[in-house]
């Protein structure tokens, strides 16, 4: 290796992605809520106010002028959840475009969940995990095989 700083030796775009994940995450800390979990529930607008009722939000949708089946609200699992949050964070980062190209993983940290996701690289990843920890995905004519958890 040469010399410089560690920042000298990172290539483009993770240094990029590592610079916006901290603002982001920066600017979340100095806005968190102060009010209580109910208040702040029975506050927060649209239909994550009823994320506990699935028949409520069944309702909302059944009211609007799109088309809704009897089974289209459920709870998402966590390993879903956290398979849509990889998809949103490689689709909008550009990763996704280059078959074989570098994909960026994703940690969540919930208010009463944690989610990781991420494309592993090494083979004794994908051979030592838990069962249901792994996640086949079809898209753009490629197969990821997401660990998610």
């Amino acid at each position: 290796p040469g010399r410089g700083s560690p920042k000298d030796r990172l290539p483009p775009a993770p240094r990029k992605r590592a610079l916006v994940s901290v603002g982001v995450a920066e600017r979340a800390v100095h806005e968190t809520p102060t009010l209580t979990h109910e208040t702040f529930k029975a506050l927060k607008p649209g239909l994550s106010a009823y994320a506990d009722d699935v028949e409520k939000v069944k309702e909302v949708f059944k009211a609007s002028p799109f088309l809704v089946g009897d089974d289209c609200v459920s709870i998402m699992n966590g390993t879903d959840e956290g398979v849509s949050a990889w998809i949103t964070i490689n689709f909008l980062t550009g990763s996704l475009k280059t078959p074989g190209g570098s994909s960026v993983g994703m940690l969540d940290l919930g208010g009463g969940s944690t989610q990781i996701a991420f494309l592993p690289r090494v083979e004794g990843t994908l051979q030592g995990s838990p069962p249901g920890y792994l996640t086949a995905l079809r898209m753009f004519n490629r197969t990821y095989k997401l660990y998610s958890y």
